[in-house]
């Protein structure tokens, strides 16, 4: 099981998501927890590693699990994070970009990961996020 905390980043109803170097699938930013980091220092470091901002607000949403788009199984603390600063891609990550609702839904699943399509996204929906 691959255990990960993920930042839930909501502008305008759309959802913030990016795309690792060489992968063809967006996920929520994030990451896993080195030694024993609580879910707060894991997304601050991995957010800042990932899109160079820092996180400014942070608010547990839920804990999901699914298949994970590069194979096993994920589990996936997601907080919705206020940040500050401007986003870009760092690291290992290529690409961020905002989908809304609409778009969301019409992904075969390929696009995005199964915790997201099958999960985070219709709980966002459902809380009237998205």
């Amino acid at each position: 099981m691959i255990d990960k905390v993920g930042a839930l980043i909501l502008v305008d109803r759309k959802i913030l998501l990016a795309r690792p170097k060489n992968k063809n699938a967006f996920l929520i930013p994030g990451g896993k927890r080195e030694g024993d980091e609580s879910d707060e220092q894991t997304l601050r470091r991995e957010i800042m590693e990932e899109l160079g901002t820092e996180i400014i607000t942070m608010k547990h949403y839920g804990t999901f699990q699914d298949e994970a788009v590069f194979g096993g199984m994920v589990k996936i603390a997601a907080y919705l994070c206020g940040v500050k600063g401007r986003m870009k891609p760092q690291s290992e990550i290529e690409e961020i970009r905002f989908f809304g609702k609409d778009e969301l839904q019409k992904s075969s699943g390929e696009y995005i990961g199964s915790v997201m399509k099958n999960h985070i996204l219709p709980k966002l929906i459902a809380d009237g996020l998205l």
